[in-house]
């Protein structure tokens, strides 16, 4: 039997950096993001990723925040054994209020790009990150940003339409998770306790196990 392939899409303005400190018992594989087209619909993007993507053999997808909700887009369209949701969402309600205001007035529109990839301070605490290696590799993380694709991705997370059918999965999510928190409704979902936006780097060895116990079920 071939080894399981798990295509890896790591959140707004990340790389492949976000699944570095994973231990999965199967061939990860960085999914890159790609430059958006103009006008270009959350569909198309999702479509054109997938042209590098091998679905001949077993394939599972994961997905951290943003890349979530392109996972659930991709496997709600193509055969996909499995699928992981890591600090993500099922649907836009699982969002707070203020964010749901935000995309309904189409307010994005008013965030200067320039700003998309330069760190500040609150950003520390909305990722949930303390210790100065922990800072640095979040700067890191922001100084590397595609700003386009970014406020592209920001409008198009704010108005997704979810699959009508959820796709199954395993689902991640910190209860310290100030950007996107816990989803209450979710009896499914595995609590990592104390988990922040950022426990894929922080709390992998957990994430790992989880993953992992998932794999052979």
């Amino acid at each position: 039997m071939s080894q399981l392939k798990i295509y890896c899409f790591s959140g707004l303005g990340a790389d492949f950096i976000a699944f570095k400190n994973l231990r999965i018992d199967a061939e990860l594989i960085p999914v890159d993001w790609k430059p958006v087209l103009p006008n270009e619909s959350f569909e198309n993007y999702c479509s054109r990723m997938t042209k590098e993507m091998d679905f001949s053999g077993p394939v599972m997808l994961m997905g951290v925040s943003f890349g979530g909700a392109v996972a659930q887009s991709i496997a709600s369209v193509k055969k996909v054994d499995k699928c992981i949701l890591i600090s993500s969402i099922r649907n836009t309600k699982e969002f707070p209020l203020i964010y749901r205001i935000f995309g309904s007035l189409k307010l994005y529109k008013l965030i200067p790009e320039k700003l998309l990839n330069q760190y500040h301070p609150i950003l520390a605490w909305a990722f949930g990150v303390s210790s100065q290696r922990q800072k640095e590799l979040l700067k890191k993380i922001m100084g590397k940003t595609d700003t386009r694709f970014a406020k592209w991705a920001i409008r198009q997370i704010l108005k997704w339409k979810a699959p009508q059918k959820p796709v199954p999965a395993l689902r991640l999510h910190g209860t310290k998770d100030h950007l996107i928190p816990f989803p209450k409704n979710d009896n499914k979902t595995i609590a990592i306790v104390d988990g922040t936006h950022l426990m894929v780097l922080n709390r992998a060895k957990e994430i790992s196990e989880q993953i992992n116990l998932y794999l052979k079920s």
